[in-house]
């Protein structure tokens, strides 16, 4: 053979052994021949499995493939199987548990999950109960019971209606996730609306709260006191009686004066009312808006004002005609028969005096006449 031939020969043997390796077969000498048998693909068996929450949530149930795991202190778990591509698809989580974070009561619930072949973060989100605390704007604390509801939204836009005696469950955090790691976001509340007697009694978005930081929340109010010193209109001195406040939702509730004439509402909600003076006098209503601490003066017009009005008046009225009497003079005197006629003074005058003629005329008469 020659040199040539050995070598194409050499060529198609490695030829042979490469498209063995490639095709995963291999060549096993049985006997006096060479036999081609496919090698069996490597099994890989599933390797561990680690779980962890974000933030760490000590208790909580994670099952894959139906065996449960509970997260250690730390957040994590782990499984001594179960890895692969479709590791999430894998794994069950329940809705909700109520679990514990630094021995404040939470509500654990799952939100996303990321996971690879072996490792799983799983994001949840963790509600805190909140209560709240109301108080006036001078420091003085308000029963919660006379309020319905506490109106608050979250940085999120999700708004929630909380019983003002009770208190609610509130999200605290939210889990950012990203090109790196998740990150955890704690959230932030703020007070929108409590409504008191027809009116909103604080401003919204002012007063702001985190439920992972803050599980009692004070909030003020606008509740302002009010002193009514009630006086006579005339004469100033302390009038007895009482006052009907109407609210804004047009409830009306009397309150008695005291002795001095003095009346003091340590709160009440801001808002639009109407104040009706009631005493010894006709009743005067007058508008009055609450927006801060009021101190009113209330003059009231009571009946001695009043007499007192119109007996002014009606000397006022005499001495008018009287002085116009003087000013006129003293009324001429009208005969008896005048009267009886119903005649008016000067009906009836005297006949003018005889016209007296001189002598010459006479005289020229006399002898006109002879």
């Amino acid at each position: 053979m020659s040199g040539t031939a050995r070598r194409r020969g050499a060529r198609l043997v490695g030829v042979l052994v490469l498209a063995a390796g490639v095709l995963g077969v291999v060549l096993t000498p049985p006997g006096n021949g060479t036999v081609l048998r496919p090698a069996a693909a490597p099994s890989a068996l599933p390797g561990p499995v680690s779980v962890v929450t974000v933030p760490a949530v000590a208790g909580f149930p994670v099952t894959l493939d139906g065996v449960t795991a509970y997260t250690d202190a730390a957040g994590r778990a782990r499984m001594p199987t179960g890895s692969g591509p479709d590791l999430a698809d894998r794994i069950t989580l329940v809705e909700k548990a109520q679990l514990a974070i630094g021995g404040a009561p939470v509500v654990v619930r799952p939100a996303r999950i990321y996971a690879s072949d072996r490792k799983v973060q799983i994001a949840v989100d963790v509600d805190y109960f909140v209560r709240f605390h109301f108080a006036d704007t001078a420091g003085g604390q308000l029963d919660g019971a006379t309020i319905d509801t506490v109106v608050v939204k979250s940085e999120t836009g999700e708004v929630v209606r909380v019983p003002a005696a009770g208190g609610a469950w509130l999200q605290g955090n939210r889990v950012v996730g990203g090109s790196g790691a998740p990150r955890i976001r704690d959230l932030a509340w703020s007070v929108q609306e409590i409504q008191f007697a027809g009116s909103n009694v604080v401003n919204a978005s002012q007063q702001r709260f985190v439920p992972a930081e803050q599980r009692d929340v004070d909030v003020e109010l606008l509740f302002f006191s009010m002193t009514v010193h009630m006086h006579d209109a005339f004469f100033a001195f302390p009038q007895r009686g009482s006052v009907d406040l109407e609210y804004p939702d047009g409830n009306s509730q009397r309150f008695s004066l005291g002795g001095d004439g003095t009346l003091t509402i340590p709160a009440l909600p801001r808002g639009q009312y109407t104040l009706t003076s009631v005493g010894p006098g006709p009743r005067m209503s007058r508008p009055l808006a609450i927006s801060r601490t009021q101190d009113i003066q209330l003059a009231f017009y009571s009946w001695l004002d009043i007499l007192s009005v119109v007996g002014i008046v009606v000397l006022f009225a005499g001495g008018l005609a009287w002085v116009g009497a003087i000013r006129r003079g003293p009324r001429p005197a009208v005969h008896r028969h005048r009267r009886r006629l119903g005649l008016r003074p000067g009906a009836f005058r005297s006949p003018p005096p005889p016209v007296l003629l001189p002598e010459s005329s006479s005289v020229v008469g006399e002898r006109g006449a002879g």
